[in-house]
């Protein structure tokens, strides 16, 4: 019997030391994908711009090779360069039209309205967080928290309006090429509008994994971001 007592305790020693382990190398991991993700799309990029390099060049050499008129003046010339791009395709890509948000989401949606009561951040020494949002706590990496506090911070954006007393003040929304700056500043690298589109997606999956709202993370067709946080 002792013997088998021993072996227990000694388990749940090894399981709680693995439990630790965990939650000291998920916001590495996450920070991780994040940053691979990151250099995927600067890769994909760099590869678009490489193709669209040779093919100017090659319609520049074709140009070169021909009998240029002297009526045709430069601007003319960059005329038809910009026509030659436009009919091969080069020109860049509409944007992709969004997906039409189902039932459940614009349930949701209104849901938000009512906003988070209670919000807390705890930071990590590494830079992640575990932040709490009505109580669920979601553990964030070093970018996706920064992004948080950003939102959630009442002093960034623009100035509420007063609100009537019946009205729930919200922390105000926050342009998204300001997020964008002081996210470059906070962590020293660069990050364009569709890097700053891709976070939002995330962090609104990490709510949702938590079962939290995701659309607490609110957007305004304006190009505006916030956390639906009430404050006072």
């Amino acid at each position: 019997m002792g013997d088998n007592g021993n072996s227990f305790d000694a388990n749940n020693r090894n399981l709680d030391i693995f439990r630790r382990l965990f939650d000291l190398l998920q916001p590495a991991v996450q920070q991780a994908l994040e940053d691979v993700e990151h250099l995927r799309c600067l890769e994909k990029r760099l590869n678009e711009i490489q193709i669209w390099l040779m093919r100017v060049s090659d319609m520049m050499s074709n140009l070169g090779k021909s009998r240029v008129p002297p009526e045709l003046t430069p601007g003319a010339m960059l005329a038809m360069l910009l026509n030659a791009i436009n009919r091969s395709g080069l020109s860049p890509e509409k944007p992709k039209r969004r997906k039409p948000k189902t039932d459940a989401d614009k349930l949701l949606e209104r849901a938000a309205q009512s906003g988070v009561i209670d919000f807390k951040l705890d930071p990590n020494a590494d830079g992640s967080a575990t932040a709490f949002i009505d109580g669920v706590d979601v553990e964030l990496s070093v970018t996706l928290a920064k992004l948080l506090s950003l939102l959630a911070d009442p002093k960034i954006g623009s100035t509420p309006e007063p609100a009537a007393p019946s009205t729930v003040n919200f922390v105000p929304f926050k342009r998204n090429q300001e997020l964008s700056a002081r996210l470059q500043e906070l962590l020293n690298r660069h990050f364009s509008a569709a890097n700053l589109r891709n976070l939002v997606h995330r962090l609104r999956g990490r709510f949702a994994a938590r079962g939290i709202n995701k659309w607490l993370i609110q957007t305004a067709p304006e190009g505006q971001t916030r956390l639906a946080l009430r404050f006072s």
